[in-house]
């Protein structure tokens, strides 16, 4: 403090610099004044030390004295998840999945959740709340660390309410994996929602039509695996997303076993194809049911109309990424016949749109009142009295002509755009009873269902900004839009967009702590990409995590 600082005197036993020789008197002089020097040196530290806390003293007597000074204030758990709710958006708005590029706003969204926790003792107490109520499991280590985090503090376990499994593992792993699942799901009691997103690397598969896995097993390993781990989910679940890897049977064998099951959330992409006899499949409380298909699963929706009863379901989305077809014959099955939402969405566009005649819509749907359509829809001739609410997801190329140029034929014109168009001319002839009319941003994220999230209103609301961190929505009585993104229909990137936070590439907090040595976001490492990633970068990458799991993935343990 102010003080020059000399190194300590050497000890009086310490020989002295000169090796001349000193009679008796010198030297026990010489040793008193090294003692003495020695004593000096330790008053002169303490005493340095005792100036320092009064300092500090008087700097927390000045905050106290001072009605000016800023000081934290006590606020109610209850205020404080208001405000949490504010700097957080919801889970619904997010999407989790690891093909979002790097900083994606659930990046952000985990990073505001763990400053929350760390910054005091009160915060903690309700921010740890929102950082277990939803928890996504990127691979192999954060799993485990979840594991020993409950055992060593069941009461966590008791927030737990959501939790998306998006594991890329290898066979050598499953017994461990297998094992700290059925752990973590023993010690979440309030668990309602699973999303189960892929067991084996979807890399190890190397032909659609035969399943043969790259190291010469067979694709009964896929098979087993995904029936074990589906077997492990509570069966009290009233939630289930399942996708990445799953093949239809896998599911029909353990569907009768959820009782509470509401709303399912499937994913068909990578069925086996061809015929499959038929298991049938009883969901009688099943009120929301979201498919997607791609062109070699296509026909399983006519199979999941004639195999599946859902008397209670009352909303309904389908996602294509191919032509739509097979939707009558979904829709007309009678356990269908109580439908008040459709959402058909084509998720890849084509010049021009697939058409999707509706003309079955009101004998197959009687009871419908929001329809959600995009580009190619043709609306009934026969006007359906009870629809009162129409959204219609705009068209990639809103204008005049694609932009790399005319069609073939040599016309200027969007088809996709004049679909639009006539969609909307042709509404209020096919609804009488209609009310409200929006357009959907296609650059909206597919993992929430937008319409059905923010549903439309009868009387004028005006219009309201969700914003967050790297995520903004705008919704207003004639469009939901998402204001944060920059086209770039020319980048080849496999996006279509970008977002302000993707261009800024900001230093995110790392999600995961209490670990020696570096560490990461599991979403870093599975998404710094784009485009995906080929298998020996993919392997690279697992290399160089499996060997750090213990120390770079651990969960956040508040104080």
């Amino acid at each position: 403090m102010g003080r020059k600082q000399y190194p300590p005197p050497r000890e009086p036993s310490a020989p002295g610099p000169s090796n001349q020789p000193r009679d008796v008197e010198e030297e026990d002089k010489a040793r008193k004044i090294q003692e003495l020097q020695l004593t000096v040196y330790k008053l002169e530290e303490e005493l340095d030390s005792l100036r320092e806390k009064l300092r500090v003293s008087e700097a927390r007597v000045h905050a106290l004295q001072n009605p000016h000074a800023k000081r934290a204030v006590n606020l109610p758990d209850e205020l404080l998840r208001l405000i949490f709710l504010r700097a957080i958006p919801p889970t619904a708005f997010l999407d989790t999945s690891p093909s979002r590029p790097y900083p994606s706003p659930y990046s952000h969204a985990i990073a505001t959740k763990k400053a929350i926790v760390l910054t005091c003792a009160q915060w903690a107490r309700v921010g740890t709340e929102r950082l277990y109520g939803t928890i996504v499991l990127m691979h192999l280590g954060p799993l485990i660390a979840l594991a020993r985090t409950l055992a060593l503090r069941p009461a966590l376990g008791h927030l737990v309410q959501s939790i998306h499994i998006r594991c890329a593992l290898f066979e050598g792993h499953m017994p461990l994996y297998l094992r700290e699942l059925r752990a973590v799901f023993a010690t979440c009691p309030r668990l309602e929602h699973v999303a189960h997103c892929g067991l084996l690397p979807h890399w190890e598969v190397e032909t659609a039509a035969e399943l043969v896995a790259r190291n010469g097993a067979d694709a009964a390993v896929h098979h087993g695996a995904m029936l074990d781990s589906l077997q492990l989910l509570p069966r009290g679940l009233r939630r289930l997303d399942i996708a990445g890897g799953v093949w239809l049977a896998c599911f029909e064998a353990v569907a009768g076993e959820f009782p509470a099951l509401e709303e399912l959330n499937i994913i068909l992409h990578t069925c086996a194809p061809g015929h499959q006899p038929l298991h049938p499949v009883r969901l009688p409380h099943l009120t929301a049911l979201r498919v997607s298909t791609d062109r070699r699963t296509l026909a399983t929706l006519e199979y999941l109309a004639l195999a599946w009863h859902t008397p209670a379901l009352t909303h309904l989305r389908l996602d294509f990424h191919t032509g739509p077809r097979y939707v009558d014959a979904f829709l007309s099955a009678p356990s269908r016949s109580g439908l008040k939402y459709l959402h058909v969405h084509a998720c890849c566009e084509s010049i021009p749109p697939d058409k999707l005649p509706l003309h079955f819509l009101p004998g197959a749907c009687p009871a419908l009142t929001h329809l959600v359509l995009s580009a190619g829809a043709e609306l009934p001739e026969t006007p359906h009295p009870t629809v009162r609410h129409l959204d219609i997801w705009t068209p990639k190329f809103a204008g005049p002509s694609p932009p790399w140029g005319p069609d073939e034929d040599g016309s200027a014109t969007n088809s996709a755009f004049e679909s639009q168009v006539q969609i909307r001319a042709d509404a209020p002839r096919a609804f009488p009873a209609l009310c409200t009319v929006r357009t959907l941003d296609r650059t909206l994220t597919d993992a929430a269902d937008w319409p059905r999230l923010f549903p439309p209103t009868l009387l004028p609301a005006g219009a309201v900004e969700y914003a967050f961190r790297g995520f903004q929505v705008r919704v207003a009585d004639d469009a939901i839009t998402r204001v944060d993104v920059q086209l770039d229909e020319d980048e080849d990137s496999g996006s279509d967009y970008e977002t302000e936070s993707d261009l800024s590439d900001p230093q995110s907090d790392e999600l995961w702590s209490e670990g020696e040595g570096g560490k990461e976001d599991p979403e870093e490492i599975f998404s710094g990409t784009r485009e995906v990633m080929g298998v020996e970068e993919v392997l690279t990458i697992w290399e160089r995590t499996r060997e750090r799991e213990e120390d770079a993935l651990q969960y956040v343990t508040p104080r």
